[in-house]
């Protein structure tokens, strides 16, 4: 790096630059204004606006340059000399702000711009201070944009940022040029709406007011609000956000800036997913089922009931009687307590974050694989790689950011390969390679990948690799794309694309990556070299199983077969540890059902809405003697709940949280919990007590010590964090796994159904935001031949027939569906209500779908 350092002056001070750096982007990071509007640091430069037009004094040279030079496409050069005061500068500068102040129609006191707008700041520090206008402006129709993005476009100054970030960033290409000369005009094409899941950072980009927030409009100003920045926690990617409020009301949301993660943009859930917190039906104090029915309580009659009922399930039947299930949705401390209550006061090790099974296939098959859960990959490596295999994953809906990091890599001329039933969209022109097995055959397409790539070369090397070298050896690549329903030359070819010579390759798992894929995936990884992502699905899952939230593993995911481990979870807690694991979440609801758990205690989830398996759930927390609910919103599951404790949003609690690339960041409370929530490590510490067995960390900085003590990699994310956090990575080593694949289905008649997360849909907190209510509906998805066979067109009812159960949805016809597949989203099972089970989330359940007469619509999350 040093080699490609250089030194220029600007007006006088060395500033120091990389070697072609923009001389804009070197001043600004040196603390030295040039006015701008075109040019942001993560787009392409187009020298748009002319307004950081400089003086270069000295080329490098000894020689000037005779004409002014846009300082952001003006690479730096070691020796120039550059000056922005000189008077051609002062003369260029104000010439440029007249004529964008021309048609400009000067309405700051209405604009939402107003106060934090770069055309008012710098219009105040570098324009003349009279107009020598009389014409009349210019005027634009007014148009209307999306329910979120509100357009003002006579406030446009054509900087053409939001068109770069539609086409570069995004992919949608929505917006773009219309008409000519001084007609000119910024606009959507035919005026469809925008409805991308990332539209809302044209409003943080646009330099004007041209593009304004619809659901924050007219609400503040911004010399009215405080703002706390720290890591989104709606989903697992952590991108960084600023959170604004006036007094104790949330106001809006905007992107922050990390380029290990996010670069400088959010999604739209991210954006407008804090309304939740103001809304929906929160829990606002501790509530007893008495009679029949949930009746207030307070905080120490919770707590006693609660006490009493576990003491005396204790009694009777010990520890193993009480399981707990959740955690990945609150922060690293909260998580770290929760597991604690249970080893320390309980002496229970059925204690479980994974409440998905997708989640517990996942994390199962990185032990497998790696003796670890995360740390294999980074959000940054995806960006930046050569060739990515995706693996069960539509990262548009499902984390919409990293299809923004999936799209980055494939500018840079990166090979993108999607195993996924249907094709799925990324916006890409080329590139993008697509195998699409049958549903639940993903595992034999990942196989048969491998068995390619080994015909291509690739040879597994390390632990197990013998083992797996023959598997692959023995497999014929023809019978295992024919049982997949894939073609074999594209099997090749794919295999072909993921080999670039001297490249990091990324194997980034999705939410469709199950049981025998996610060991596929993980097998793939090893034998490509790649770094590996799970992407899933709790905001903090990382973070809760670092801290101790799985029935086998103890915090710092030592396992409890480790005698020192347990040793110095005892010398923490000042009580025994059992070596026996617990029941994982998988294993609780039959144990439920048989009584040998008498007692569960849901922790921030809703596992009688969200578990795939609903019927059988749902009989489970029937068959539960005593059932606590701690949640800062109702669902689903309060109506098995005997206990209810209200627990604060992660916008209104201070800690930290852990990504799914294992990088820990400092969360910042945003507004005080409302009604009587209060922070669940407390709470857990407050029970202890009532319990007469009160834990050791009582405070917030006694829970960090403890965790510090006992998770070592946290040893300093806990002591101190940097703005970015701290990833912390772990060795890519592992060993192969030549598990048998199960057989292939026998071939389905009719349609089957498989079902798909989509962000905005997923779990009580998304279901509760007002603001999300505009996104995308449910909608049952068919291919277009599928559409005409049962005579429905895009947004008519169908209705979907199931177990003796239907359900109505509207249709959404998309071409990516191959003839035969249907899809839904997961938040079809909270309203279909136990009808769908674990079959359509594990290969497509066969359905019977018509088209139904004209009727109210059902909206799923909602």
């Amino acid at each position: 790096m040093a080699d490609q350092e250089i030194t220029f002056t600007l007006n006088g001070e060395a500033v120091a630059a990389k070697k072609g750096e923009p001389v804009l982007e070197a001043a600004l990071r040196r603390g030295l204004h040039i006015p701008h509007f075109c040019y942001h640091s993560y787009l392409s430069v187009v020298g748009q606006c002319r307004a950081c037009l400089v003086d270069v004094l000295d080329a490098g040279n000894g020689k000037p340059v005779p004409k002014l030079q846009p300082a952001c496409a003006t690479p730096a050069i070691q020796g120039m000399v550059i000056s922005t005061v000189s008077p051609r500068v002062k003369e260029a500068q104000e010439g440029v702000f007249e004529f964008l102040l021309k048609n400009h129609p000067l309405d700051c006191p209405v604009c939402d711009q107003g106060g934090e707008c770069p055309l008012q700041d710098q219009t105040m520090a570098y324009a003349k201070a009279v107009s020598r206008t009389h014409e009349l402006r210019r005027i634009y129709p007014r148009k209307e944009l999306s329910a979120y993005v509100k357009p003002e476009m006579n406030r446009c100054v054509h900087c053409t940022r939001c068109i770069r970030f539609t086409h570069e960033i995004d992919g949608g290409g929505e917006f773009g040029w219309a008409s000519r000369g001084d007609r000119t005009e910024v606009g959507i094409f035919e005026d469809l709406p925008l409805t991308s899941i990332v539209s809302g950072n044209v409003i943080d980009i646009c330099p004007v007011g041209a593009l304004t927030d619809n659901k924050y409009r007219f609400t503040a100003r911004v010399w009215e609000m405080a703002h706390a920045e720290g890591p989104c926690t709606l989903c697992s990617v952590g991108c960084r956000q600023r959170v604004w409020r006036a007094g104790d009301e949330l106001k809006r949301v905007t992107a922050g800036e990390n380029p290990a993660v996010n670069d400088a943009w959010i999604c739209d859930v991210g954006r407008y997913g804090w309304s939740g917190v103001h809304a929906g039906e929160r829990i606002l104090r501790p509530l007893i089922r008495r009679e029949g029915r949930l009746q207030p309580a307070s905080w120490p009659e919770a707590l006693g009931h609660i006490a009493r009922r576990l003491g005396a399930i204790l009694r009777e039947s010990g520890g193993g009687a009480v399981a707990g299930l959740g955690g990945a949705w609150a922060t690293n401390e909260s998580a770290f307590q929760f597991g604690a209550f249970f080893r320390e006061v309980l002496g229970s090790n059925s204690v479980d974050c994974r409440v998905h099974p997708r989640d517990l296939a996942q994390t199962e098959a990185q032990l497998a694989a790696f003796g670890a859960v995360g740390g294999q990959g980074s959000i940054a490596g995806l960006g930046r790689a050569k060739g990515i295999l995706l693996v069960g994953s539509d990262p548009f809906e499902e984390h919409p950011i990293l299809a923004l990091q999936v799209r980055k890599a494939a500018r840079g001329g990166a090979a993108v390969v999607s195993v996924h039933p249907r094709r799925i969209d990324l916006r890409l022109h080329s590139g993008l390679r697509h195998l699409c097995p049958l549903p639940g055959e993903e595992a034999r397409a990942l196989r048969a990948l491998a068995k390619a790539l080994a015909e291509a070369g690739a040879a597994p090397s390390g632990e197990g690799a013998e083992g797996y070298a023959h598997a692959l050896a023995s497999a014929d690549l023809d019978a295992l794309c024919r049982e997949a329903d894939i073609d074999p030359r594209e099997a090749r070819e794919a295999a072909r694309a993921l080999r670039p010579e001297g490249a990091e390759v990324v194997v980034l798992a999705g939410p469709g990556a199950q049981a025998e894929a996610a060991a596929e995936a993980a097998n793939l990884a090893l034998l490509l070299r790649a770094e590996l992502l799970f992407a899933s699905t709790g905001p903090n899952l990382q973070g809760a199983l670092d801290m101790g939230l799985h029935p086998a593993l103890l915090p710092g995911g030592r396992p409890l077969g480790d005698a020192a481990a347990r040793e110095a979870c005892q010398g923490a807690w000042g009580g025994p540890v059992g070596a026996a694991p617990g029941l994982s979440s998988a294993q609780v609801w039959d144990a439920l059902n048989e009584r040998r758990v008498r007692a569960l205690y849901l922790f921030g989830c809703d596992p009688a809405a969200e578990h795939p398996e609903g019927a059988r759930v749902r009989r489970a927390l029937e068959a539960a003697e005593f059932v606590v609910l701690h949640a800062s919103h109702a669902n689903a599951s309060l109506d098995y709940a005997e206990v209810v404790l209200p627990a604060p949003t992660l916008y209104e609690e201070e800690g930290s949280v852990t990504n799914l690339e294992r990088r820990v960041q400092r969360l910042r409370r945003a507004v005080k919990p409302l009604g009587e929530a209060r922070e669940p490590w407390r709470a857990f510490a407050e029970l202890s007590r009532a319990m007469e067995a009160p834990m050791r960390a009582h405070a917030l900085d006694r829970v960090r010590l403890q965790a510090r003590l006992l998770c070592a990699d946290y040893a300093g994310p806990l002591s101190r964090l940097p703005e970015e956090g701290v990833r912390l990575a772990r060795e890519r080593r592992g060993a192969f796994r030549a598990a048998a694949l199960p057989p292939a289905a026998p071939p389905a008649g009719g349609l089957r159904l498989i079902l798909a997360p989509a962000l905005w849909l997923s779990g009580s907190f998304a279901a509760s935001a007002v603001h999300l209510k505009d996104m995308p509906r449910a909608a049952l998805r068919l291919s277009p031949p599928d559409a005409d066979r049962i005579g429905a067109g895009e947004g008519d009812e169908a209705e979907v027939e199931l177990g003796g159960r239907s359900l109505r949805l509207p249709v959404r016809v998309d071409a990516s569906l191959p003839v035969g597949l249907a899809q839904a989203p997961e938040g079809y099972l909270a309203a279909l209500r136990g009808g769908l089970d674990a079959g359509a989330a594990r290969g497509g359940a066969a359905v019977k779908v018509r088209a139904a007469a004209a009727a109210p619509r059902v909206k799923v999350g909602g």
